[in-house]
């Protein structure tokens, strides 16, 4: 048994670490791809940010929820998705992720450093990798 355990490691370690990358890589796809969408739709004339959070489904319903309830409440007077009351001109880019498991945490920097850093709250749920939670507001 002693010298299986070492064997049965080399064998399933590279699986376990070839899907983390997977999921890495797809938990950051998912940040950015919301974030993309979310600004060219926050940057348009007619459009409404609102509603693409309500429709996308790489954000989980629980933050739907969250999301509702904070644009209901009339003190809360920014975007809680950019965590500013500005849009801004660039995009965003992974700064650093930590995925563990079927949850975790991604950051993104704006690339004009012009807007704090955002930490979202990831999920992976029947739909894949969604978000949770960003910043403060949390799905519960």
């Amino acid at each position: 048994m002693n010298k299986l355990l070492p064997i049965l490691c080399c064998l399933f370690l590279p699986v376990l670490c070839h899907a983390q990358d997977a999921d890495t890589k797809l938990a950051s796809q998912v940040a950015v791809s919301f974030y993309d969408g979310y600004l060219l739709v926050a940057k348009g004339k007619h459009a409404d940010p609102a509603k693409y959070v309500y429709d996308s489904r790489l954000v989980t319903a629980a933050f739907q929820n969250a999301y509702r309830k904070f644009r209901v409440n009339p003190d809360n007077d920014s975007d809680p998705i950019l965590n500013a009351q500005d849009t801004p001109k660039k995009g965003y880019h992974v700064q650093k992720v930590q995925i563990n498991g079927i949850g975790g945490f991604i950051i993104l920097q704006n690339d004009n450093h012009e807007f704090p850093t955002l930490t979202l709250e990831m999920l992976k749920t029947n739909y894949g990798w969604q978000i949770n939670g960003i910043d403060d507001l949390l799905g519960r």
